[in-house]
């Protein structure tokens, strides 16, 4: 829905139902660039992009094959490839300017509600004026490089300041009066960090980036003290996809920042789902990331926490470590991840995570409902149903319209519950990720839309999650009464059915059905929610969720006093034959993830870490396994 903006005092008033906004973005315009990204997660939200600035030019691509010469490891031709490669993917802005030009304001941009400036080497254009009532942002990306004292006098026009590189540098614009400066880390783009869990490893260490003596000493004494000590570090200068595909053929990646910067290595390390070891910087912690990759302080605790991630002993924790590093880049580090927080910002609304932090709040229980059009059939019948709830129970009801072009797109409330609309259609797993970044509730239950809920269906789950189960399901009956799933198992080949019996009373399951699943929002949030790269409608987001509750110690239960009938598929019916595609593919990244499942293995480990609250890891030079790993299956991709 596009929502009428009038002036910046209103702006994004709306922004909680993702509205659209036109935007202006200036910057450096090389492919892979800061503002390039965000100008991608920006359309990619549905939001009107102009873009300025100047273009990559062939002449840049030689000054940086002449610059690379300098580099400590250099090889020509892998620079020029390099170069070439950046060369051919960068677009021309929308608006050709010379670098560092002095602008105008545009009678084109007469539309655009928000401006952002990528502030990069000085490149990017300035604009002398921005009208009134239009928001004026900068994102400072290189203070790292350059010292906040030489880019003190940015961002004394502009209404919010952003910093990506080094957290600790706001202080410098806060001690001068600044108000609104903002830490904005950085992020990844999902779709060219992928995970290839069948490649094949040719490098024990893998290392991508800048090496120039002059400007990186410590770094280029760390990697050469590395080599010296025998580890086998193959170092690159390589972009994009082919950048993703080095880190994926690499047993670890090794990452030095240059001046305590929280750097892109992190982040595209972790999304490609590899071993980690880097040096501990600000800002790790509020990341989720500080437990996802092996910390160092000095050279020789790097060479340790090296050793120790290549070792045979540690090799289950590590990939675990890995693949749960991979979930939360996923599930709150991407562009559109950042997007929706610089919006929230300049909206002046409270900045939150990706899945905010739980408030006080009288509802104890959300029930999220994704819904991909059937509003008359499905969604508002459901959701009468549930407008009587049983006495005692505080519940709200979030309908998360995915891209639906019948009347659920244009509803933006029933029954007093909120709908909140999505521009495109993104899947179950992305739809569900929404709703619970919305949720007040304390426990969240997702539902279908084509479901009916039985009477007495909540009060049993939530007394399951109260009693300490990690994932609760319910008992799923086909609208003739049949038992339709009580349950999922998985056969020795790795394909996975629902089970028909209907159990006596609740029992553990490997995985339950995501018709209906409840789970505490503090699990759900440290699990890192549904997995996006389970696209669509094509299923197992729900079995690789609750395998992942497992491998974190929390049991999954099905409760069969709860019961729900299920008209399945009637929104994957919509969507075919595309939906037979995203089942295929879905299925085979679940059978690459999770491979030799051995169910009482699995449990065992679970009951293990819960009786026995094991960390993940202390630090880099203490990776004991946990008791019961023995025998435990790793999830592979994230």
């Amino acid at each position: 829905m596009i929502w009428e903006i009038s002036d910046c005092s209103g702006l994004l008033a709306e922004v909680g139902k993702e509205s659209l906004l036109r935007v202006l973005i200036l910057g450096n315009w090389h492919a892979g660039s800061t503002a390039d990204q965000y100008a991608k997660a920006f359309r990619q939200l549905g939001h009107g992009v102009v873009t300025a600035g100047a273009p990559f030019a062939a002449s840049d691509a030689a000054a940086w094959q002449s610059a690379a010469e300098d580099e400590r490891w250099h090889d020509s031709e892998q620079v020029r490839r390099y170069t070439d490669e950046v060369l051919h993917h960068s677009l021309t802005p929308d608006f050709v300017t010379p670098k560092g030009a002095l602008l105008e304001w545009q009678d084109e941009w007469a539309e655009v509600e928000a401006v952002f400036r990528f502030e990069a080497y000085g490149e990017t254009p300035v604009l002398q004026m921005v009208p009134q009532h239009v928001s004026s942002s900068l994102i400072v990306t290189d203070s790292h490089t350059r010292p906040p004292e030489v880019l003190g006098g940015l961002g004394t026009q502009d209404e919010h300041l952003f910093i990506q590189s080094r957290r600790t540098d706001m202080r410098y614009w806060l001690d001068r009066g600044k108000q609104s400066v903002h830490w904005l880390p950085v992020a990844v783009d999902p779709e060219i960090w992928l995970h290839h869990p069948a490649a094949d490893k040719h490098h024990d260490v893998a290392f991508c980036g800048a090496t120039n003596p002059k400007s990186h000493p410590d770094r280029v004494a760390t990697l050469e003290y590395l080599q010296a000590a025998g580890i086998g570090v193959h170092i690159q200068h390589a972009f994009g996809t082919r950048a993703a595909q080095f880190f994926n053929q690499a047993r670890v990646v090794f990452n030095r920042s240059l001046a305590g910067d929280l750097n892109m290595r992190v982040v595209e390390a972790l999304c490609c789902g590899v071993p980690l070891v880097s040096d501990a910087v600000d800002g790790l912690e509020d990341m989720g990331l500080a437990e996802a990759l092996l910390p160092y302080h000095d050279q020789e605790s790097a060479l340790e926490a090296i050793q120790d991630a290549l070792s045979d002993q540690h090799r289950t924790r590590v990939e675990q470590m890995a693949t749960e590093g991979r979930q939360i880049v996923l599930g709150r580090h991407t562009y559109e991840h950042r997007v929706q927080e610089i919006l929230n910002i300049i909206a002046h609304r409270p900045v939150t995570a990706s899945f905010p932090p739980q408030t006080q709040s009288p509802i104890e229980t959300t029930i999220i409902i994704p819904a991909y059009n059937h509003w008359d059939d499905c969604t508002a019948p459901l959701v009468d149903h549930l407008r009587h709830p049983s006495p005692g129970q505080h519940i709200e009801v979030l309908i998360i319209d995915d891209g639906s072009d019948d009347e659920t797109s244009v509803r933006d409330q029933i029954a007093g519950w909120e709908v909140i609309h999505r521009e495109r259609n993104g899947g179950f797993a992305a739809a569900c990720n929404s709703g619970a970044r919305q949720a007040q509730g304390r426990y969240l239950v997702f539902l279908n839309n084509d479901t009916r809920p039985q009477d007495g269906w909540l009060e049993p789950l939530v007394r399951e999650l109260q009693a300490g189960a990690g994932i609760v399901g319910s008992l799923i009956l086909d609208p003739s009464g049949a038992v339709s799933s009580a349950g999922l198992a998985v056969s020795e080949t790795g394909t996975w059915s629902n089970q028909k019996a209907t159990p006596a009373g609740p029992g553990e399951q490997l995985a339950i059905t995501g018709a209906c699943l409840a789970v505490s929002r503090d699990l759900f949030l440290r699990l890192g929610g549904f997995d996006e790269a389970f696209v669509g409608g094509g299923g197992c987001e729900d079995v690789d969720l609750c395998l992942r509750s497992w491998h974190a110690g929390h049991k999954v239960v099905l409760q069969p006093e709860s019961v729900i009938l299920h008209r399945e598929g009637t929104t994957r019916a919509q969507l075919l034959p595309r939906s037979r595609g995203e089942v295929a593919r879905n299925q085979a990244l679940l059978r690459e993830r999770w491979t030799d499942i051995d169910r009482a293995a699995l449990m065992r480990a679970a009951e293990s870490r819960r009786a026995d609250h094991v960390a993940t890891v202390a630090d880099s030079r203490s990776l004991g396994g946990a008791p019961g790993d023995a025998g435990l299956p790793v999830p592979l991709a994230r």
